[in-house]
């Protein structure tokens, strides 16, 4: 029986559409809004300058990530190339089509 029901699961890839990019776009986005809504108001409350200054401690958390995470791709690609193992040549060697989707660590 757990044969049977093994069997029957399904699993379905799901693309992560959301990026740090867009994340960061989104936060600058807020923060804007709430300093807008901060100077249309003469004395601002407390807990929108409190959200401003939240918003902006994530956007740089968000945007130092982000460039820390492209600085190792671009050093993976550089190591893997000095390899001899770049995407291009793997997946040439493997005769897999570039657009098919891979998993790489």
């Amino acid at each position: 029986r757990f044969a049977q029901t093994c069997k029957k699961i399904q699993t379905r890839a799901a693309k992560n559409e959301e990026s740090t990019k867009s994340i960061v776009e989104q936060l600058k986005a807020e923060i804007e809004r709430l300093k807008s809504q901060v100077a249309d108001v003469s004395k601002p409350d407390a807990d929108l300058v409190k959200k401003i200054e939240e918003s902006e401690v994530l956007q740089k958390k968000f945007e130092e990530e982000h460039e820390t995470l492209q600085k190792w791709e671009e050093q993976k690609a550089r190591a893997l190339e000095d390899m001899g193992l770049s995407l291009e040549e793997m997946t040439d060697a493997l005769g897999v089509d570039p657009m098919t989707p891979q998993l790489i660590n």
